[in-house]
């Protein structure tokens, strides 16, 4: 299963050299395929059974044969990413629009991005028939239309993008080297895009709005491929790449929002930024050692950190292994007390490890046959079991000031924890 993780991984490393080759000179494309092989959820996905990282590469390959007008490869990987995830319709649905956009005056060109289309309607209307709905029903019901979640969501994903997992090095060195680059280089505008820097860095520090954080690279992205000459290749993925990052960051805002979800999104940002970077840093190949050294130092303090001292834990980051950890100590004790057939409550995923094999987590094949991982805690549930990961507070506090139950279990590994509590006969 991992090697599998593996071999997408390393065909996405190598599209997004070919993307990137397309865009710029072999060594800077070099540059900005290490700095995403460094980024920390790019590490930790790899690694994983999950369908992000097979979305970046399907991604990556709509945007370069797109390029390239490859339009029966675009097709193919449109299809799949319309029936990988959902956000995958989101992608097909932008590149639809923006090309049809581009295509008015060609009309004989503008209806084969919708073939594209054909495979998930037939999947989804047969799912439809055999299970009765088209979406997952769970994730329908997540969906959100108040202001303050959109906000929250928007803010916790440019967060994410922007600054998280020592992003804010790479996002800031980009918005200096472009205002350096248009303080020596006039054009019209590029005056007011420095004052413009200025009072959104001032607005950031005190609102603390990561909103603004994207207004103030996108206006700066907007400003140089308005401002500076640059071939149409550039300019086409400039616009369909924004494009599709507003429509994705649209949708996202209205679901359930988690990290790994982005990551598709961060090879485009990468370029993105290196548009803004390139009039400095192609001009000597030293400059742009210098740019990676300090963001490889940079990616390096923030896996340190994040591994050994961050408390949230999600498969987004280092530290989740630490989870894993707990989770495999947690089971271990539950094996050696011989609690397989015991009533035991805890959340879904841990659920989900002691009672199937196949996930590992058994040392072996006996799974627990009575562990319920949703719903309340029950007065007849023998055994209640929590960790840091999903944890409810007030189910933990419930068990933990309850004199019925007693602590028999506690695992720590950095600042993941778990505790195992039994009743009290």
């Amino acid at each position: 299963m991992h090697l599998f993780s593996l071999i997408i991984s390393v065909l996405a490393i190598l599209s997004f050299y070919k993307l990137s080759r397309l865009l710029f000179p072999p060594i800077y494309a070099i540059s900005i395929v290490t700095i995403l092989v460094m980024q920390e959820v790019f590490i930790v996905q790899s690694t994983f059974v999950l369908p992000e990282v097979l979305i970046m590469l399907l991604l990556i390959e709509v945007i370069r044969n797109y390029l390239l007008k490859n339009n029966k490869i675009v097709i193919l990987c449109l299809s799949l990413l319309c029936l990988v995830k959902e956000i995958g319709i989101v992608i097909c649905i932008s590149l639809i629009i923006f090309h049809v956009i581009n295509n008015l005056k060609n009309i004989r060109n503008v209806f084969w991005p919708f073939i594209s289309l054909f495979p998930a309607l037939v999947y989804f209307g047969y799912q439809k028939y055999i299970l009765g709905w088209f979406f997952y029903p769970l994730h329908i019901d997540l969906i959100n239309y108040s202001a303050s979640s959109i906000v929250k969501n928007s803010n916790i994903i440019l967060y994410f993008l922007f600054v998280d997992q020592g992003r804010w090095c790479i996002s800031g060195l980009s918005i200096i080297l472009a205002i350096v680059y248009l303080y020596r280089n006039p054009n019209r505008g590029g005056r007011l895009i420095i004052l413009l820097f200025s009072f959104s860095l001032f607005l950031y520090f005190l609102t603390n709005i990561q909103v603004v954080i994207f207004g103030l690279i996108s206006t700066l992205l907007i400003v140089y491929y308005k401002s500076v000459e640059q071939q149409n290749m550039l300019k086409q993925f400039m616009q369909f790449s924004f494009s599709m990052f507003i429509s994705i960051l649209v949708f996202s805002s209205l679901n359930f929002v988690m990290l790994r979800y982005f990551l598709c999104l961060i090879p485009v940002l990468l370029i993105m930024l290196s548009i803004s970077n390139s009039g400095i840093l192609l001009k000597k190949i030293v400059y742009q050692l210098i740019f990676i050294g300090i963001i490889a130092c940079v990616s390096i303090y923030s896996l340190n950190y994040n591994f050994t001292k961050k408390s949230w834990h999600d498969d987004a980051s280092i530290n989740y292994s630490n989870a894993v950890k707990v989770h495999l100590d947690l089971i271990k004790f539950c094996e050696e007390n011989h609690w397989q057939d015991k009533l035991i409550y805890t959340h879904f995923l841990l659920q989900q490890n002691m009672s199937r094999p196949e996930l590992k987590y058994l040392t072996n094949d006996v799974g627990f046959n009575k562990v319920q991982g949703t719903g309340d805690i029950q007065s007849y549930h023998e055994v209640v079991i929590f960790s840091n990961l999903e944890l409810e507070e007030s189910k933990y506090n419930s068990i933990k000031n309850n004199p019925t139950y007693k602590l028999v279990k506690k695992v720590n590994h950095n600042m993941a924890w778990g505790e195992i509590y039994q009743a009290i006969n």
